[in-house]
């Protein structure tokens, strides 16, 4: 007997279990009940053992433990809330209630806790008797994430979701829990579809929510789901959340806003509460949470520079989704790896793994997954120098002169397109794509963004002169260097377009560092290998540098190429003005 503690403990573990098994269940039941009047300042305990003391269906535990599922939710205990609201379902007295919160488990359990394996046992318990509406949607909702990460065809879930919400949705009201979980698990089916008409009834469903949408989940509907054209307008909006999101974000903010925050590239400020939702998660009793934490910082790691961190980020959120069955999200972490892979010009890794990315989406019609293929082909084909196919890849995600409604990677790859359209003599599609990008207000959106349209804007040039000033104003947009290897290929991009004309080179001879694209910094960052010297980014701008007269511009120190790489390949013109395109490994 512990008197300080007030415990009682045993030599050995095996005689705690022994004088539990050797008393009488009466007996159990009168010690949790017992232990309940003791606990009754820690509620979750107190109704634990209240739970266990009775032997019948008791509303008013069961009611309890509903209470307390809800607060270990909260505090992303998504594992624990699904074996309290079970044991409610269990002692609940009403049929209709037995099923909702049954229902309920089983959606907790697809989207919190990713047990997708105990996802159909609970629904199939959930259906034992005529469903409510919240119950019915809880249901759907639950069974749309299991489908989405089995064989099943994305349209066909989709369908079958609408369907449930329209017969369902009563009043539309905004704090039904049911239905806020069915239009959240919608828009993850609208988002690896990847199709305008699947986002229409998700915005026909939003538009009839009272008294209003959730802030968290109409920032994430316009800045996700189509930042090109809804986005712009809830950016003031979106910058206000960010900042308060510490204080006074609800828990499904803290998701949804950092989600709304990935295009608009403002992932900076939610990295604080992305790592602490990875830090302080138990991975075995919350993974969805963490591992979609994971998924949301790996933008901001990789753009920022943090290679290494990017890596750990991909590979635990992979393991996670593999250990879970999220084959779904799996796709993500795989888009993640692949895009890394790219950018350090490991083809070999990045055609792996964008095959796994077409052979998962194509049999479920699932566009995004095609998309995430396309943008790391298109990124690896441009380090190659294969610009044709870069074109290809990058034309497939949002045709050149237009940013397609609804496909948000549109804004990932506008250098991707206008650099290969330069390239391979489609100089029109390239000067139309630069439009598209100012009539959308790309610039607006942040740094980067502007960067990047002022690049495209200055390869895409055909005046010299134009070119030149274009190119100074991309390269000096304030706030661009937090993302140096788009930095670096915007700089890459304006010197080989500057090295074209006369004009240019004598502007060259005289400019600032800012003119110089450094091969290492599109170097491998992190424990990785180097890239191949004739298939990456680094050699690529090895060359565009040796070719500036008068050697200028940075020269890569020695150690930044292998002893055994080969000469420069021989360089191409294009339209006979000398850019450069490689014509062999």
């Amino acid at each position: 007997m512990d008197e300080e503690q007030h415990r009682v403990t045993f030599r050995h573990p095996l005689t705690r279990s022994a004088v539990v098994e050797m008393s009488t269940a009466a007996q159990r039941r009168v010690a949790h009940c017992t232990l309940a009047v003791a606990l009754a300042g820690r509620p979750e305990h107190r109704a634990r053992h209240l739970a266990a003391s009775v032997d019948q269906p008791d509303e008013d535990v069961a009611a309890l433990l509903e209470h307390c599922a809800r607060q270990m939710i909260q505090r992303n205990d998504a594992a624990g809330a699904v074996a309290a609201l079970t044991r409610a379902a269990d002692l609940s007295p009403a049929p209709g209630e037995r099923s909702r919160r049954m229902a309920a488990a089983a959606q907790t359990a697809a989207r919190g806790s990713w047990q997708l394996t105990a996802v159909a046992q609970l629904l199939f318990h959930a259906q034992d008797a005529d469903l409510e509406p919240a119950a019915a949607l809880h249901v759907a909702a639950a069974a749309a994430i299991a489908m989405a990460n089995g064989d099943y065809d994305i349209d066909t879930i989709h369908r079958l979701l609408v369907a449930a919400i329209e017969a369902n949705a009563g009043t539309y009201d905004s704090s039904d829990e049911g239905l806020m979980a069915a239009i959240d698990t919608l828009s993850v089916l609208c988002l690896f579809g990847g199709r305008p008409q699947l986002w229409e009834p998700f915005f026909t469903t939003l538009g009839r929510l009272t008294p209003a949408v959730p802030r968290g989940l109409r920032l994430q509907a316009g800045a996700q789901a189509d930042p090109a054209h809804i986005g712009l307008p809830v950016l003031a909006e979106l910058d206000a959340a960010i900042a308060e999101m510490r204080d006074r974000s609800e828990p499904e903010d803290l998701l949804r806003i950092p989600a709304a925050a990935v295009y608009a590239d403002r992932l900076a400020g939610c990295r604080d509460i992305l790592r602490h939702q990875i830090a302080g998660g138990d991975e075995g009793r919350a993974p969805a949470r963490a591992t979609m934490a994971r998924l949301m910082l790996w933008p901001d790691a990789f753009g920022s520079g943090r290679w290494d961190e990017a890596d750990r980020l991909a590979a635990d959120a992979l393991a996670t989704c593999t250990a879970t069955g999220a084959s779904a999200y799996a796709q993500i972490c795989t888009y993640d790896l692949a895009l890394l892979a790219a950018a350090r010009g490991d083809t070999g890794t990045t055609d792996s793994l964008t095959t796994q990315l077409t052979q998962w989406a194509t049999p479920r019609g699932s566009r995004l997954g095609l998309v995430f293929a396309w943008h790391a082909r298109a990124l690896a084909a441009n380090g190659e120098g294969d610009f044709e196919t870069a074109y290809q890849n990058a034309a497939a995600i949002s045709p050149a002169g237009t940013l397609a409604a609804y496909e948000a990677t549109a804004l990932w790859v506008c250098l991707d397109v206008v650099e290969s359209a330069v390239h391979t003599n489609r100089q029109q599609a390239a000067q139309a794509h630069v439009a598209a990008m100012h009539a959308h207000g790309l610039p607006a959106i942040s740094p980067r963004l502007a960067m990047i349209t002022y690049g495209c804007a200055a390869i895409a040039a055909v005046a010299d002169d134009e070119a030149i000033r274009l190119a100074d104003r991309a390269l000096a947009v304030p706030g661009a260097e937090r993302w140096p290897f788009d930095r670096a290929r915007v700089a890459l991009a304006c010197a080989e377009r500057l090295h074209e004309g006369v004009p240019a080179r004598r502007h060259i001879a005289t400019s600032k560092r800012r003119w110089r694209p450094s091969s290492s910094s599109m170097h491998t960052r992190g424990r990785n290998a180097p890239p191949r010297p004739c298939g990456s980014w680094a050699y690529r701008a090895s060359r565009a540098t040796q070719r500036c007269p008068g050697r200028t511009m940075y020269s890569p120190p020695r150690s930044s190429r292998s002893p055994n790489s080969p000469p420069p390949a021989t360089a191409t013109s294009r339209s006979g003005r000398g850019c450069i395109c490689r014509t062999g490994p």
